[in-house]
């Protein structure tokens, strides 16, 4: 039996041994998952819990006592949703509940590629498992790194993902719920909206906007509404001010708390962007942040 027939094999008693073997190996890839991040000394998900345990109790959370400086600005207040939580549990406890959540998220990946193969290619949906499996190899590099320090960005994509699934599917008014809990968290999932619109999905649209209002004011009574509404304009200015900068590569001209583009890892695509548009010597212009 040559490897293809072995992958993908006809007969349905060996596409489910196939999927048992599969399943069990992603099982144990979880586990070591698991065990690598509960070993983390530093990372994403400490600085998280630093975010929420200075909101709860009531100092800025944006200011790191420790570092001296402003931290988490690309964030809105209503990030505590998440850190607030994170923050009443021990981090190995913390570390472990998040890595689950992470496993979920695959999970529920997997389940929407079996749904749009079902929907797309039905000749392929007996076979789901091995598709998933090639393309979590192909991002297994930004996987390990997500999982390794409680990174959120799979869980901000499942979100996404779970929303347009449900507004494309016909349950717009509860596609509204991930869609607006993604945005109050990662608001650069901003141009869902976008897509969303340009497709005529307007009560999609209109949910995920009234419920992203709802929880992105939700912790206020917690922190005090006019010490939140301070926070939240503050955020408001420093994002705007850093989408208006003219040289992206002068750290001076950054707001505190934001990313300088040259020492951030996670600003390569406005820089590649900002290398396709402008010729040498240009200083950029905010065309560049809007593409």
């Amino acid at each position: 039996m040559n490897v293809k027939e072995r992958l993908l094999p006809r007969d349905p008693s060996a596409q489910r041994r196939r999927d048992r073997v599969l399943l069990a190996l992603a099982l144990l890839a979880l586990a070591v998952l698991a065990v690598r991040a509960v070993r983390k000394d530093a990372g994403v998900l400490v600085n998280n819990q630093a975010f929420g345990a200075r909101f709860l109790a009531g100092q800025d959370p944006y200011f790191d006592p420790a570092l001296g400086r402003r931290m988490h600005g690309p964030y809105p207040p209503s990030y505590v949703i998440v850190c607030a939580p994170l923050a009443l549990l021990p981090t190995v406890a913390a570390r472990l509940v998040w890595i689950l959540a992470q496993g979920a998220a695959l999970a529920l990946f997997f389940q929407l590629l079996r749904r749009r193969l079902r929907l797309s290619w039905p000749a392929l949906e007996p076979h789901a498992s091995v598709v998933f499996a090639g393309a979590l190899l192909l991002v297994s590099r930004y996987v390990l790194r997500d999982t390794a320090a409680g990174g959120g960005n799979l869980l901000y994509a499942v979100l996404a993902l779970s929303g347009l699934e449900l507004a494309f599917s016909g349950a717009e008014l509860r596609s509204g719920l991930p869609l607006a809990l993604g945005l109050v968290l990662k608001p650069n999932l901003a141009p869902l909206l976008l897509l969303l619109a340009l497709r005529r999905r307007w009560r999609a649209v209109a949910s995920a906007l009234g419920i992203a209002a709802l929880l992105f004011w939700l912790p206020a009574p917690f922190y005090g509404p006019a010490r939140y509404a301070d926070l939240a304009h503050r955020w408001v200015a420093d994002v705007a001010a850093f989408a208006r900068l003219d040289e992206l590569h002068d750290s001076r001209a950054v707001p505190p708390g934001m990313p300088p583009a040259e020492k951030a890892m996670n600003q390569c695509l406005r820089e590649a962007v900002y290398r396709l548009m402008r010729p040498p010597g240009d200083s950029g212009a905010p065309d560049v942040h809007v593409v």
